[in-house]
């Protein structure tokens, strides 16, 4: 009973002849199986049992003595004293002992979460960097397809079909490129352009898109808290990744549902190693803006919420799915010092949860006005150096360039163009240079050209920019990058406002 309420006794003195019914030995056995760390002293005069016959009936152990009578009362005392003393040492122990066993759990499983999320990293970081390199030569062929085809288109009437069906492979090349930028998106190679906003802003304008594409079975409840907070982040990046996480939940409520998409602030006092599987942040400490997304669909089990980032893993039927949705999320949070959660169960919905550190300092972020960003015309009559090693792409910017009346001087790689450059640099008034070429990168052509012509103007073509910050490199020069496959007009465009323009570094 003493033990059940949680307050065992610490010493017991049993004498050995106890008639009728139990002896010593009997009782101290039955004392230890109550409480094995009990105390006992047995009291005897006479023992019917030898020593030998103690230990082969109760075992070798720390927790027995044998006193004698008659008893002195000082040595009663200080063995009582000697023994409390001891079996208070040894709960202290044993509740130290404990706690280091509860605290060698809790350091595995951080250090067993902290691994997997290093694997995961690395993971994100080598499909990313295939992800990249993929996307540079992908972009090259969608290049291809979509100039000839409207090489083809030009030579059609408008009102023709088999106008109208090139007019549908130029739509799926789009398709295609806005794939692969979603990849560069996630692999991190594509530059953010981050600023501050409100959290509150960026799931409005989310919404905008959102709700046209739920049905009316789907409930849609919106809570946006007033001390949601304003975030550094790329906003369409962040719309994106947001518009992700309402589509997986529509999906997972075929039959109609509640989604409830809420705001709110929160603090991280400590990082205590979360995990995103498991709906605990492994954060830095600070205040967060948290954006939830929380579904009444079908939920997943365990088994599929280990695995629900992982790139290229889908519950979805062949074809409704790529498996790199949740994947670019968890990647586009980590790229903003944030990170995605997510809580469920089977048949009892799931919460996902986006967390953005709050701004430092907000401040208003504006855009410097261009002049004359219109421009009224694509043609021009100005020599444009271009160089483009791969032949197809090369062949068809420069049809392009001399249609819309400009003299183009070749370059098949970096060298090449070089060379071109210094031999025409009083007539070349623009360069149209590929990034990735053999021998010579486009950012090292540029800084040769720089030598001749430090005022030269230049347009990058690439697939992804490997460089997240080329300040230094573009200080002094009017620079814009556009990005493969790009769009004739996007390519005119750019060129003319350039050349009528004062020098201005841009991306577009």
């Amino acid at each position: 009973a003493a033990v059940a309420e949680n307050r065992p006794y610490a010493l017991a003195f049993v004498d050995m002849r106890m008639p009728p019914g139990w002896d010593g030995l009997t009782t101290i056995e039955q004392l230890w199986k109550a409480d094995p760390d009990l105390q006992v002293v047995i009291c005897t005069a006479y023992s019917d049992n030898t020593w030998s016959d103690i230990r082969e009936q109760l075992g070798d152990t720390d927790q027995l003595l044998i006193l004698k009578k008659p008893f002195d009362n000082v040595e009663v005392c200080q063995l009582a004293l000697a023994l409390t003393e001891k079996w208070h040492l040894a709960q202290q122990a044993r509740l130290k002992k404990r706690d280091l066993e509860r605290m060698v759990d809790e350091r595995t499983e951080q250090l067993r979460e902290r691994e997997e999320a290093l694997r995961r990293k690395h993971k994100l970081e080598a499909i990313g960097s295939l992800a990249s390199g993929i996307a540079h030569e992908f972009n090259n062929v969608l290049q291809v397809i979509r100039g000839y085809t409207r090489f083809a288109m030009d030579e059609l009437s408008v009102d023709a079909q088999p106008h109208r069906d090139l007019q549908y492979a130029v739509e799926a090349v789009d398709r295609a490129a806005e794939i692969t930028r979603q990849l560069l998106n996630f692999s991190r190679q594509q530059p953010a352009k981050k600023s501050h906003q409100e959290v509150n802003e960026i799931v409005t304008m989310t919404l905008r898109m959102v709700r046209p594409v739920f049905g009316e079975q789907i409930e849609v409840d919106v809570d946006l808290s007033d001390e949601a907070g304003i975030v550094y982040a790329d906003v369409d990046i962040m719309s994106q990744a947001l518009l992700n996480l309402c589509i997986n939940a529509r999906d997972a409520m075929p039959s109609g549902g509640r989604l409830r998409i809420t705001t709110d602030q929160r603090e991280i006092l400590d990082r205590r190693g979360g995990n995103a599987s498991t709906g605990q942040p492994n954060l830095k400490p600070g205040h967060y803006s948290v954006i939830t997304v929380a579904d009444t669909g079908c939920g997943m089990p365990a088994k599929v919420i280990d695995r629900v980032f992982d790139p290229f893993f889908t519950t979805k039927e062949v074809g409704k799915g790529t498996g790199m949705g949740l994947a670019m999320v968890f990647g586009t949070l980590q790229n903003h010092e944030g990170t995605v959660t997510v809580e469920s169960s089977e048949g009892q919905g799931s919460t996902f949860r986006i967390w953005l550190p709050v701004a430092a300092q907000a401040t208003n972020d504006t855009q410097q006005p261009t002049k004359n960003s219109g421009a009224s015309s694509l043609t021009g009559s100005e020599t444009i150096l271009l160089a483009e090693d791969d032949p197809m792409v090369r062949d068809a910017a420069v049809r392009v360039l001399r249609a819309a009346g400009y003299t183009v001087i070749v370059a098949a790689d970096g060298e090449d163009a070089v060379r071109k450059f210094e031999q025409n640099a009083d007539t070349i008034q623009m360069a149209v240079l590929d990034v990735v070429m053999p021998k010579l990168d486009g950012h090292r052509v540029y800084d040769r050209m720089k030598e001749a012509n430090s005022e030269i103007k230049v347009v990058f073509c690439t697939a992804y920019n490997p460089e997240t910050d080329q300040t230094d490199v573009l200080e002094g020069v009017q620079v814009s990058t556009i990005y493969k496959p790009l769009a004739e007009e996007a390519l005119l465009s750019t060129m003319r406002r350039m050349l009528d323009e004062e020098p201005l570094c841009q991306t577009v």
